[in-house]
């Protein structure tokens, strides 16, 4: 939760109000939620989203999406997706 009050309280006020309204909430809920720890996983979802990931999900609900843990993302790196298409011609695969 720590992550999240300094991204919040860092934003310009501007900055602050739009990203409250996209996650949708008001600063009052979300200032409630940093001070108990009581936030839903829809809007851990959204805070993640809005922060382009600076905010991770896991950090706010490690109940429910798993622990955030730098080693933890070390050992299961992101896998990349394969192509679908099929080779051009005249190219190997």
């Amino acid at each position: 939760m720590d992550n999240l009050r300094s991204y919040f309280n860092a934003l310009p006020q501007p900055c602050r109000e739009a990203f409250l309204r996209q996650i949708g909430t008001t600063e009052g809920y979300i200032r409630k939620v940093m001070s108990t720890g009581g936030i839903g996983p829809k809007l851990a979802i959204a805070i993640e989203r809005a922060t382009l990931g600076a905010v991770r999900r896991e950090e706010l609900r490690p109940d429910i999406f798993g622990d955030a843990s730098p080693s933890e993302s070390a050992k299961n790196p992101p896998s990349l997706p394969t192509s679908t298409q099929p080779p051009s011609p005249g190219r190997p695969a």
